[in-house]
């Protein structure tokens, strides 16, 4: 009679049968969690969206609102009724001095440049 491995194969054979499983079933896990983790984080990321839509909204109204009162004071401001209740005396000018050219020479040169845009910066954060 021959001898037969059948009761170590069929062993083997149940083992081999049991780490797929296990890998089967780890790997269902691990895109389960995964993919809780992201419908988690597109809910947080969802609901400050949203919040951030909403402050926004309320900031548009609030802009809208300054917009209606400035245009009602240009209407005014324009409108017959102020022209007529203003004065001579209401206009103010302003009276600048001239602009003196800044210039700047090298030694021993006899022209008169412009500044060097350069130094022109420097002297304005230096001053």
């Amino acid at each position: 009679m021959a001898y037969s491995n059948t009761n170590r194969d069929n062993l083997q054979h149940n083992w081999i049968k049991t780490i797929k499983r296990a890998g089967f079933a780890i790997i269902l896990v691990i895109i389960l969690v995964s993919s809780l983790v992201s419908i988690y984080q597109q809910g947080t990321i969802l609901r400050d969206a949203q919040s951030r839509n909403r402050m926004m909204e309320q900031k548009v109204v609030r802009l809208q609102e300054e917009n209606r009162l400035y245009k009602k004071r240009v209407e005014y401001a324009t409108g017959s009724a102020a022209i007529a209740r203003k004065t001579p005396g209401d206009d103010y000018r302003l009276i600048l001095p001239p602009e003196e050219k800044q210039t700047w020479t090298k030694e021993g040169a006899s022209e008169v440049l412009e500044k060097p845009i350069i130094i022109q910066w420097w002297e304005l954060f230096t001053k």
